[in-house]
């Protein structure tokens, strides 16, 4: 299972059937006050109360989950590896022709991790994850039962235990009419593929091998074939992969790129990366007097996690300064803006790291918030959290979208706190090379 950021989930294609005067979109695109987005989309309809969905956040991150439609409301939910969290999902009923999607993230005490422990659901996962989703009357029952003890733990948590919401505007009645999409499956979802093939090898041979095999599905399949694809039992996928060879050619390819590569270079000149400016792997960055002399030192290293982001060629990387190293990484985001930005906690004051292009320089801003007291609580629950998932992280008890999951739930809360508030403090802007 995958432990959810507090923007969640993941997507799919369109269905043809619908219900009757509930939720009678197959898909909504909803988005939140900063302009992220996500698509929630039916992927299987059972009957009229039980169907499986798919999110989309477009930053690849993935699920699956059996949902549950009461009163022109869905709910699904995901809880963490360690069984520490739970996440609602909740497409709201429809209100002056508008619908929110609201999602909440709560922490669990043992007894309520215990309950988890023993109503474990065959979905929440990542589609490549799902064995299929096409479920027995008997299974259908067993998921049923599933979300709805999962539902009576949550009426018993108090809201001390929230880790706090995000919430988004649907488009509604606007893909109603649509019933079948045959365009390119989704960059985010082939992405995710590459990422779940990937795991945690490093190897760049590994590597050329997945995103050959995931290049494959966007070269050769349309959105509806690619879903198909994704519904096949474990087996059939293994003959599909078998049938079109693609295991042999990704291989071949892994084994050779080096060569390849060199043509395909050679034969595409105009092949570029849109981006600002390249993330390089380590930054050194100098504080000078009035007098131009240093008067501090420090070194910012990146460790790339992800290449898709909110533009081609961004993504997430993992952040440590030399100044502190015992204080471990942290998560950084090149954001639509081409701003590589990352936020620290300390006492009450809430600090933000900027690294961006200007004047064909790359500099480093650094700036902080004193917390009103509303806040304190909320940023140290969240920085807590993530500090926590770092350990479980770097002792192996959680998989790196478990940890980052949590870091995201700090990071775009403070990065929301920074864009409302106009009382900053600006502390450094230095030259880094």
């Amino acid at each position: 299972m995958k432990k959810l950021s507090l923007y969640i989930f993941l997507f799919f294609i369109w269905c043809n059937t619908s219900f009757a005067e509930i939720l009678d979109q197959k898909k909504y695109v909803c988005k939140d006050e900063l302009g992220f987005k996500t698509e929630i989309s039916f992927l299987k309809e059972f009957n009229s109360s039980n169907v499986v969905t798919s999110t989309n956040l477009g930053m690849g991150f993935v699920l699956v989950n059996f949902a549950l439609i009461e009163n022109d409301n869905l709910f699904f939910f995901s809880v963490d590896d360690a069984f520490e969290t739970i996440t609602v999902g909740h497409i709201q009923s429809l209100k002056d022709n508008k619908r929110k999607y609201v999602s909440t993230t709560y922490g669990l005490n043992s007894d309520q991790s215990n309950l988890m422990r023993s109503n474990i659901t065959r979905f929440n996962n990542a589609p490549d994850k799902i064995k299929t989703i096409n479920l027995s009357e008997d299974e259908i029952k067993d998921e049923l039962r599933i979300i709805k003890n999962q539902k009576q733990i949550l009426d018993v948590i108090s809201q001390e235990q929230s880790w706090g919401s995000t919430s988004s505007d649907c488009d509604v009645g606007k893909i109603k009419s649509e019933t079948k999409d045959n365009s390119k499956p989704m960059k985010g979802m082939i992405q995710a593929i590459k990422e779940g093939c990937e795991g945690d090898n490093p190897l760049e041979k590994r590597k050329k091998f997945c995103s050959c095999y995931g290049d494959w599905f966007y070269d050769n399949l349309t959105n509806d074939k690619f879903t198909e694809f994704l519904q096949l039992s474990r087996e059939d996928k293994i003959k599909f992969l078998e049938k079109n060879n693609i295991i042999k050619q990704c291989k071949f390819y892994s084994e050779n790129y080096r060569m390849l590569d060199k043509k395909i270079t050679f034969s595409n000149p105009k092949r570029e990366i849109i981006s600002n400016f390249d993330v390089k792997e380590v930054y050194s960055c100098a504080l000078k007097d009035s007098n131009k002399i240093e008067t501090a030192e420090w070194d910012i290293s990146f460790d790339a996690i992800s290449e898709v982001g909110m533009v081609v060629g961004s993504g997430k990387y993992l952040v440590e300064n030399s100044c502190c190293p015992e204080k471990g990484k942290r998560l950084a985001i090149y954001d639509k803006d081409a701003n590589l930005r990352w936020f620290d906690l300390i006492d009450e004051n809430l600090y933000s790291n900027l690294l961006q292009m200007s004047d064909n320089k790359i500099m480093h801003k650094k700036s902080s918030i004193k917390l009103v007291s509303a806040d304190v609580d909320r940023f140290n629950k969240l920085f807590n959290g993530a500090e926590n998932a770092k350990k479980d992280f770097n002792n192996k008890l959680v998989s790196v979208n478990s940890y980052i999951g949590i870091e995201e739930k700090f990071y775009y809360s403070a990065n929301a706190l920074f864009k409302n508030n106009n009382n900053l403090n600006l502390i450094f802007d230095v030259e880094c090379k």
